[in-house]
Formats: C-alpha cells, sequence, structure tokens
C-alpha cells in the first residue's frame, strides 16, 4: 500500500513539474532561444575575428622578415616600401615597422619623417616598452623646438624610479631646463643622473659634461658685469649682463638610444 502510494506521489509530483516547465517554455521560450542563438553567433564571430588577427600577424610577420632580408642586402628602396604596408596597418607588427621607418629616416637626416614615423609607432603599439621608446625618441628629435613644459610633459612619466628609460628621459628634461634657462631643475635631474652608479658609464659621462654647462652658466649669472661711470652718460652705458648661457650646439645632446635600453653608441 505504501509503494503504491509513494507511486502515485512522484507521479502527481511530475506531471506538476512537466505543467510548470510547459508554461515556463509558453512564457520565455522565445527568449531562450534568442539568446542560445546570440551565443552560437558570439562564439562563432569571435573564432573568425581570431583566425583573421593570426592570419593577418603571420603575413605582417613574414613581410617584416621579407623588409629586414632587403635591409641586409642593401635594398632600402624595396624595403621602405614593405615596411609602408605593415606600418599601415594596426597589428603588432605595424609598430615596428614604423619604428624601422623611423630609423631609416634619421639615417638618411630626414627628421621631419623619422618624427612622423615615431608619433606613429608609440600610437599603434599595444606594448608599453615600445610606445614609450617611440614617444621618447620623438622628443629627442624635437628637442631644439620643444619648449620646457613640452617636454617635461610628455616624458614626466618616463623620469620616474620605476620606467626603464628613466636615465635618457632625464637626459632630455635636464638638456631641455638648460636651454630654457632653469638651472635648478637641471641641477635637480643631472647632478643624481651623474652619480648615479646604476647608470652606464656613457649616460654619466653625459651627464656630467651636462652639469659642467650648468655650473658655467650659475657662475655667469651670479657674476655682475662692471660698468664704468666716469664720464659716461647714462644713455650711453652698457646694459646689464643676462643670463649666460653657452649656444645650443655647445651643449651636449644625449645619444638615441636603442629598444633594449641604454644609449646607443656614437659613430
Amino acid at each position: 500500500m505504501t509503494m503504491e502510494r509513494d507511486a502515485l506521489l512522484r507521479e502527481v509530483d511530475d506531471e506538476l513539474r512537466r505543467d510548470q516547465f510547459q508554461k515556463l517554455w509558453d512564457e520565455y521560450g522565445t527568449y531562450f532561444l534568442a539568446a542560445g542563438l546570440a551565443l552560437l553567433v558570439g562564439v562563432g564571430g569571435y573564432k573568425w575575428w581570431d583566425a583573421r588577427r593570426i592570419a593577418a600577424a603571420e603575413l605582417a610577420g613574414s613581410q617584416f622578415e621579407q623588409a629586414l632580408e632587403f635591409v641586409g642586402a642593401g635594398n632600402e628602396a624595396e624595403a621602405q616600401k614593405v615596411l609602408r604596408t605593415i606600418g599601415s596597418s594596426r597589428a603588432a607588427y605595424g609598430a615596428l615597422a614604423q619604428l624601422a621607418l623611423a630609423g631609416q629616416s634619421v639615417k638618411a637626416g630626414n627628421t621631419e619623417a623619422a618624427i612622423i614615423a615615431y608619433e606613429s609607432a608609440a600610437a599603434k603599439a599595444d606594448d608599453k616598452l615600445i610606445k614609450d621608446f617611440a614617444r621618447l625618441q620623438s622628443v629627442s628629435l624635437k628637442i631644439d623646438s620643444s619648449d620646457f613644459t613640452e617636454v617635461q610633459n610628455r616624458l614626466n612619466d618616463l623620469i620616474g624610479d620605476k620606467s626603464p628609460w628613466r636615465y635618457m628621459a632625464r637626459e632630455l628634461v635636464g638638456l631641455s631646463a638648460i636651454r630654457a634657462g632653469r638651472l635648478d631643475d637641471a641641477r635637480n635631474l643631472l647632478a643624481p643622473l651623474a652619480a648615479d652608479p646604476r647608470a652606464s658609464a656613457a649616460v654619466r659621462e653625459r651627464a656630467g659634461s651636462l652639469m659642467s654647462v650648468v655650473v658655467a652658466a650659475e657662475l655667469a649669472k651670479s657674476t655682475p658685469s662692471k660698468v664704468e661711470f666716469e664720464k659716461t652718460d647714462v644713455s650711453d652705458a652698457p646694459a646689464p649682463a643676462g643670463d649666460v648661457l653657452p649656444p645650443k650646439a655647445d651643449v651636449p645632446r644625449p645619444k638615441a638610444a636603442s629598444p633594449k635600453g641604454g644609449a646607443a653608441k656614437g659613430k
């Protein structure tokens, strides 16, 4: 008797569940189908996009290798054609191609083209190391025409202790400070850099050379000019000496860095 009752209860319970599922399906079945279809479309779309991304990366990689082969063979014109094709894309190799084009432009003495290529590389790069390197190189090429505030704003986040480009960034900001007559700012950056044992010998040497410029400018600024007043009309008296800074050509420039960090040796 108990078994028959339990079987009846199970049958009633199953029937109630079926009724509940039927009601849910009647009310929300369309939404379930739409959600399932959207999931299938989403997964399929992602697979398609990922396949295209991989194919584009493989193509760009092979083209980049071809460009390097052209460079090795001395065929700069063909190398530039291939690099421009890669550089126009947003693929990871696009930033590397722009860096290579910038390097060729620097080698050819075309500063404007190099700046454009570095700026493009900084905009395209997803890797922060490459992005910051391209920005640093762009600023270094524009150091003669940029004011101190612009240089400081663009490189402020690169002079921190955790930045891999901190040494070159400090050189550039210090150099810009010298040319702007901001000797205190220049000293605060360059004096520690010249004595930093973690910096390379070349970096310390350049920072020391820049510090000698700072010291000379400070001495010239603090020494009053001698003006003879005897028998001299006020209108004919020489004007007081202003800040004495060496010409721009005499200020040491930091060397261009390589993507691996540090400064490249000069020829």
